[in-house]
């Protein structure tokens, strides 16, 4: 991209988003469908007011849709290193929220954890170390063995993950997702290596095949 930005603009708008999210959660029901909101990037573009203001816009609209909220802070992975430098040099500064402890940024996350339990949702973190319970922010896990069994009433392994990172809760699971086929652009993705590859992995996309990209036989 010539011309990198923080937010794309191309990608689907958050009202349609929300329509799907309420439709799918009005079919399986709302312990069943859960709402993140992460990275949390705080940027000149992107500040603390921002956040608060959409993340309340939001958790109104998804009352009653859902029981959990998940938020996560930017994690500075080594292969956004070029990315983010683009987006420095278009202008755009971000604060490094793991290294931000000021009275400003408590409040911030007080005032999340404040709007969620206002509509009736909780909120937990996504791999954050240090953790965020002081905010009233108690640690999450993408894949939770106590939530799967509490939600769908399955018996399923408590042990950790070994290959994910130190902080991460998530239990032992199969990923059936596949990297490099999402179109959203956003410059933070860890899991898009190549804009380019994932238009071509995409363009290759096959409904009848096994995969979610064929790769043939």
């Amino acid at each position: 991209m010539n011309n990198p930005r923080l937010i794309d603009t191309t990608t689907p708008s958050l009202s349609s988003s929300l329509k799907v999210f309420k439709k799918l959660s009005g079919l399986i029901g709302s312990e069943k469908v859960i709402w993140r909101y992460d990275p949390v990037i705080i940027s000149n573009s992107t500040d603390i007011d921002f956040h608060i203001e959409t993340y309340k816009r939001i958790a109104e609209t998804l009352r009653n849709y859902t029981k959990r909220s998940v938020i996560s802070l930017l994690d500075f992975y080594p292969k956004l290193t070029k990315r983010l430098k683009l987006l420095k040099d278009n202008g755009v500064k971000i604060v490094d929220c793991n290294k931000t402890s000021d009275k400003r940024f408590d409040k911030f996350m007080y005032t999340l954890a404040g709007i969620a339990e206002q509509n009736k949702m909780e909120v937990v973190s996504c791999a954050e170390d240090p953790d965020l319970k002081r905010y009233n922010i108690q640690p999450g896990k993408c894949i939770d063995n106590n939530y799967i069994e509490k939600v769908f009433g399955i018996n399923v392994t408590h042990k950790k993950d070994p290959s994910q990172r130190k902080s991460c809760g998530c239990v032992v699971s199969r990923d059936i997702g596949v990297y490099n086929t999402c179109l959203s652009g956003c410059q933070y993705c860890y899991a898009t290596s190549s804009f380019e590859k994932a238009k071509a992995l995409h363009k290759s996309h096959t409904p009848d095949s096994a995969s979610m990209v064929d790769y043939g036989d």
